[in-house]
């Protein structure tokens, strides 16, 4: 669970941070993947509390609202790359 989580987190940060849009919203996603990791890290278990399940649920709509305003492509693309189709 936790690494799926990790993986969509940073894939739609990416996504938040090229179409500026949705940034500060998925800050909040990534500062709560750090705490979670930390926690994994130290107790080997995970017991999120209230308020970081409603974060993470809140979460999830914003994601799905990035998911509306972006193709395929874009959300795969490392940051920083353009289209690097060879021209014939």
């Amino acid at each position: 669970m936790l690494p799926t989580l990790i993986a969509s987190v940073l894939t739609w940060c990416n996504v938040a941070e090229r179409l500026k849009l949705g940034e500060g919203e998925m800050q909040l996603q990534l500062d709560l993947v750090q705490r979670l990791i930390t926690e994994f890290n130290a107790t080997g278990a995970l017991s999120p509390s209230d308020t970081d399940v409603q974060l993470a649920r809140d979460g999830v709509v914003v994601m799905d609202l990035l998911a509306a305003e972006v193709d395929v492509v874009m959300s795969s693309r490392p940051p920083g790359r353009r289209n690097m189709a060879r021209r014939s």
